[in-house]
């Protein structure tokens, strides 16, 4: 319930404030932060994005003289009900003074918080803490007992799933951040103005004057003391199932992930491309903004002309919709033609390259524009990734892990026939193989058994206990 979001720890509040601005692209639906003091532990959530609460405010609520350890979250809500997003947003707490204020809600004195990235298996956790009684239905609260009844080392011996997060506990006077052993989801660590802290990518701290230490251990412990300090504790040999949508999609294009580059993986994506696009186009274009490097690569490999066609008005990302119905609204209400553009593209044959289709959501608009209104003779959208939500072996592909998209989802690529798809849209739709893109990703020095494949093959990385 809380996978692809970012998290940012810091031991000042502007800090934290700036660097959670940066990773807005994780996540824009709820927003929320806690404060470690000596003497408190308390936190504050809202609707929206971090810009969408005042940071002149949170220092008047959270007086950087009180607290030494500030933590933010930046919520993709995958699952649950449009009408719990407040509830469901992070932090997640267990004690404390609850005071609801609408659109806001604040805790203080809690006894344990948690921020966290990822997923875990809720029902499996609640079948072994010694309190149930929760409050929400997500699993990051689940985490939090969890760790309160086994501690650091337990979660990370005996808790599967994906999470990079951070808990405070009132029992302790550190902030610890942990990443599981497969290191599913990113994060950092990272120093500025002499402090350590962490975020779930580089570009919050690139950004913001820091400088990367390392990053994150798969299977590890930081703790992040009230002086700005830190120390690590490997508990676990890390095992490696990461999620290659985080580089095709997810993550900012000016992040390195597990020191690889975005824009890196993403323009060498152009030899994909090149292959499967129809060799007899007039332009090339994408559908902003994730795919621009692999367009730009591909139209200079295959010389042919690379056009702008499409814009957006805002930066929000469909697929962070939680619904269908809301997906629909936002890439209708925000994609659209450069009327600049028309008489340049007509009756010309066109390849748009995208990141991926996996609802056709985006694709129906895209032939909708192209078809439709700019009159074009021909139109391949083109994916860098594979075919995701194929049925293989009597088996669903989905994802549990990483972007979190349930078996029972509207996958295109059921049947895994790109005719089909291509049928169903109105234009021709081409991906590539998954072996094809693990290829890529290896040229890149990066073993493909080092991903998980569960979207494209159904194999799970792990066993979920």
């Amino acid at each position: 319930m809380t996978t692809i979001c970012g998290i940012v720890v810091t031991h000042r509040l502007h800090d934290t404030y700036a660097l959670a601005r940066d990773l807005v692209h994780r996540g824009r639906e709820v927003t929320g932060l806690f404060a470690m003091g000596p003497e408190s532990i308390d936190m504050i959530k809202w609707l929206g994005t971090p810009s969408s609460f005042s940071v002149e405010t949170l220092h008047q609520l959270f007086p950087p003289t009180k607290y030494h350890t500030f933590g933010m979250h930046v919520r993709y809500a995958t699952r649950g009900q449009s009408s719990n997003l407040l509830e469901d947003g992070h932090p997640h707490a267990v004690g404390g003074r609850v005071i609801h204020r609408g659109d806001h809600l604040l805790r203080y004195d809690c006894d344990a918080v948690i921020i966290h990235n990822g997923q875990v298996e809720r029902d499996e956790l609640v079948k072994k803490l010694d309190d149930t009684t929760l409050e929400t239905l997500v699993d990051s609260e689940a985490l939090l007992h969890r760790y309160l009844d086994i501690g650091v080392r337990g979660l990370l011996r005996k808790v599967p799933g994906s999470y990079v997060c951070a808990i405070a506990d009132k029992r302790h006077r550190d902030v610890v951040v942990l990443r599981d052993r497969h290191g599913v989801m990113p994060g950092v660590l990272g120093i500025k103005d002499g402090k350590t802290g962490v975020a779930s990518e580089d570009i919050a701290f690139r950004k913001n004057g820091g400088e990367i230490i390392e990053t994150l251990t798969p299977g590890s412990a930081y703790y992040l003391h009230p002086d700005g300090s830190h120390s690590k504790e490997v508990v676990v040999e890390p095992v490696p199932k990461r999620c290659f949508f985080q580089y095709n999609y997810i993550a900012h294009i000016d992040s390195h992930l597990d020191e690889l580059s975005v824009r890196r993986v993403r323009t060498r994506y152009a030899q994909l491309l090149a292959k499967i696009l129809p060799q007899d186009l007039d332009f090339i274009t994408y559908v902003p903004s994730c795919p621009y490097p692999a367009a730009m690569a591909c139209a200079s490999l295959m010389n042919v002309p690379f056009i702008e066609v499409f814009y957006k008005k805002k930066k929000e990302r469909s697929f962070q919709e939680s619904t269908q119905k809301g997906r629909e609204q936002s890439i209708n209400g925000n994609l659209h033609l450069d009327p600049r553009v028309l008489d340049t593209i007509r009756g010309k044959r066109i390849g748009v390259i995208e990141d991926s289709t996996i609802r056709g959501t985006v694709a129906r608009r895209v032939a909708y524009l192209l078809k439709e209104e700019a009159k074009v003779s021909q139109v391949t959208l083109a994916n860098y990734t594979p075919m995701i939500g194929r049925i293989v072996n009597g088996k669903q592909a989905h994802c549990r892990e990483g972007v979190d998209i349930a078996e029972t989802d509207s996958f295109l690529a059921r049947e895994g026939d790109a005719k089909l798809i291509s049928d169903k849209l109105g234009i021709n739709v081409v991906f590539p193989s998954q072996e094809e893109m693990f290829d890529i990703l290896e040229s890149l020095g990066e073993p493909r058994t080092s991903f998980c494949t569960r979207c494209l093959d159904a194999n799970p990385p792990f066993t979920w206990g």
